[in-house]
């Protein structure tokens, strides 16, 4: 037992000093094991009894107590011991009473009893224990931490979609209305380059925001019937303008036989095929990038094959297998100079596997690349696609709305705390006929909602007063009102994991994100509006005849960008109806929030409530800001909105009297415009937003 007791120490000691001192170590522990076996085989034979080599044993006992305490004091004096700092301790205690226990063996004449070792293998026993102990502690701060951080990343995705998908709502859907209302072949083309640069846009915020669905294990394949050609065009459309930029050639083949309608989750083959062709024009400096799609057709379904081809850079055999790694590109020094977050091929591939399929990659390097997929698609009607690739390249020219139905006798509401998306709307809803009344808050909703029916409300998330899912349920407990039975859909830019689920559960009928996309939004409609308002279907193209107006030119004023503001505001009209709005509400605004500012510090639960308002308050002006180009006065808002969000009342008191007053100094800045909008008005109206402000701020 003695010469084998101090093998376990040594191999324990290395494991715990993660090899640092291995070889020393390992010259120690065979010194014990050659020792163990010759002393065992000189005892067997006769020639020399256990007993008679116990003094080299404790020798080699006292190396091995004094190797460990050696490399214990080196990791002290190198910073290491914090490592292990309680097994250091306790493996301390145990050579201490280890070689007062040999000590003792040699003057008690050979009497070996063991007792001071066992107290000594207690301590470390103890010491060991309670480093088990911290160790667990501190996995389990780090698991706090890691979700801390995965919240954190949550609500960061929540907040980025809310802000990137606001203003891209304006733009897009006031780009529909161009394509809609235009008939000049030009300015088409130029409105289909801004929608196609936007839903690029959209595309890298989908991937961030699927890469989270992924970690969730919430990314689902929704599959419904689509239309092929359809799906090509976007495609196309989205590509063609950077590949023209590149001074590349774009080559389309599609199989004149292949099914006009089929049934899958078209959303997701549109992402695979835009990744792909994205990637294919970033890394291709000269030649083409193309796209084939073949089909094996059988009775009911389509295999469908596609194939992108590039003549670009390539890629290396052993760099193959990183295609799929997430936010991990390939030649990184070499490739620094195109953009990409490297999660594209990532998000491919496991989309792939979803719809049972793979990935397969041929390249050359320095030559190109071939990336094709081989899809399983329903078929619902074996109508031919035909000449698809003619077709393409006369869709500017030959762009039309055509609006899905009418309904002239239904009515519908929409309640947004954004005067700019409520105009979008409406706008987008002109030719449905459909009557379109608007609300600005939760409270005016409850009281419109009393007083009229409607045929479908759509109601947006967070507003000032009530939000969207309180306004919900205020309605769902009344009994004898006009909208009982009206179906309510969620309207926000909120499209993070789980946000359709979350409306659903609580009690909305459908979900709608913005950006509206015009087509879902129709069909949507349709589909819940009762079937005796929708009056007729699939009329002829609806063009307006006026072409786009002419843009009036906006004086320079202190602090505002316009060409921010029309980010938000494409139309110049409800520009300068915005900056209306806004200079007739200034004082109002200020006065409120500095009213709920004024409230801090009376008590704890009145802090918990006024924070969250000022907060609310405070996403209200940004917007509000954001939408006149008052860009420095939004970036303020927002510190104010996010300091609320986590209560750091201190920030707030700090930087809001100051923005309050940069608030009020606007009114003087933005006088000229609105004293020049009020001249040529024929007729002053009442400020009915202004009289609403004031009597919220009396009855609060």
């Amino acid at each position: 037992m003695i010469m084998l007791l101090s093998l376990p120490y040594l191999l324990y000691m290395n494991e715990i000093q993660k090899g640092r001192y291995g070889l020393a170590y390992q010259i120690m522990e065979g010194i014990v094991i050659v020792n163990f076996f010759l002393c065992f085989g000189l005892h067997m034979t006769g020639i020399c009894d256990f007993t008679d080599t116990i003094a080299y044993v404790s020798v080699f006992c006292i190396l091995s107590i004094v190797l460990i305490m050696l490399t214990i004091i080196l990791d002290l004096q190198g910073g290491m011991i914090q490592q292990y700092t309680f097994v250091a301790v306790g493996m301390f205690g145990v050579c201490i009473a280890a070689f007062v226990q040999i000590i003792i063996y040699f003057q008690r004449s050979n009497l070996f009893n063991g007792v001071i070792l066992a107290f000594g293998l207690i301590f470390l026993l103890v010491f060991s224990t309670i480093s088990t102990i911290h160790e667990i502690m501190v996995m389990d701060r780090e698991k706090q931490q890691a979700l801390q951080a995965s919240e954190s990343k949550g609500r960061f995705l929540a907040n980025m979609s809310h802000e990137i998908r606001t203003p891209i709502h304006a733009v897009l859907g006031m780009d529909a209305m161009i394509l809609r209302e235009s008939n000049e072949a030009q300015i088409k083309e130029y409105a289909l380059d801004i929608q196609n640069a936007g839903q690029t846009l959209l595309s890298l915020i989908n991937d961030i925001l699927d890469i989270s669905k992924m970690e969730s294990g919430k990314l689902e394949i929704i599959p419904a019937e689509y239309d092929f050609c359809s799906l090509i065009h976007d495609v196309v459309n989205m590509i063609e303008m950077k590949a023209r930029d590149k001074g590349l050639a774009l080559n389309l083949s599609v199989d004149a036989g292949l099914p006009s309608r089929l049934w899958g989750d078209d959303v997701r083959i549109r992402q695979i095929l835009v990744n792909l062709m994205s990637n294919a024009v970033k890394y291709t400096e000269t030649g083409s990038v193309g796209l084939a799609v073949s089909a094996v057709v059988y009775e009911d379904t389509a295999n469908l094959t596609f194939r992108v081809e590039d003549t670009g850079i390539g890629i290396r055999k052993e760099d193959i297998e990183k295609l799929c790694h997430a936010f991990e590109r390939i030649e990184e020094q070499r490739n620094r100079r195109i953009e990409g977050t490297g999660l594209g091929m990532n998000i491919t591939t496991q989309l792939l596997e979803l719809m049972g399929s793979s990935l397969q990659v041929e390249s050359i390097y320095g030559q190109g690349s071939i990336f094709s997929f081989t899809l399983e698609q329903k078929i619902v009607s074996h109508e031919s696609v035909g000449d698809l690739e003619q077709r393409i390249k006369n869709q500017a020219a030959a762009y039309s709305y055509r609006v899905l139905f009418t309904a002239p006798k239904a009515r519908l509401l929409v309640v947004d705390d954004n005067a700019v998306n409520r105009r979008v709307f409406a706008q987008l809803l002109k030719a449905t006929q459909i009557q379109v009344d608007e609300a600005s808050g939760g409270e005016e909703c409850l009281e419109l909602v009393r007083k009229k029916a409607y045929d479908l409300i759509f109601l947006d998330h967070m507003m000032p007063d009530l939000d969207g899912i309180a306004v919900l349920h205020k309605m769902r407990e009344w009994k004898d009102y006009p909208c009982r039975f009206t179906p309510v859909i969620a309207l926000t830019a909120n499209a993070v994991t789980g946000a359709r689920e979350m409306y659903l559960n609580e009690g909305f009928e459908n979900f709608l994100s913005k950006p509206v996309n015009p087509e879902k939004m129709e069909k949507m409609i349709m589909e819940l509006l009762p079937k005796e308002k929708i009056t007729s279907k699939e009329t002829e193209p609806v063009y307006s005849g006026e072409g786009m107006r002419e843009e009036t030119k906006l004086p320079e004023l202190e602090g505002i960008d316009w060409n921010y503001a029309k980010l938000y505001c494409r139309d110049a009209a409800i520009l300068k109806d915005t900056v209306n709005q806004f200079y007739r509400t200034v004082e109002a605004e200020a006065a409120q929030l500095e009213h709920f500012l004024g409230m801090f510090g009376k008590s704890d639960e009145v802090d918990s409530e006024v924070v969250g308002r000022f907060r609310i308050k405070a996403h209200s002006m940004k917007n509000s800001a954001a939408m006149i180009g008052a860009v420095s006065l939004a970036g303020v808002a927002r510190m104010l909105e996010y300091a609320a969000r986590d209560r750091k009342t201190d920030v707030i008191e700090k930087i809001a009297p100051v923005f309050i007053q940069e608030w009020r100094s606007m009114k003087g800045i933005l006088q000229p415009l609105a004293e020049t909008e009020n001249a040529n008005e024929k007729k002053e109206e009442p400020d009915y937003e202004l009289i609403k402000e004031l009597l919220h701020l009396l009855k609060k």
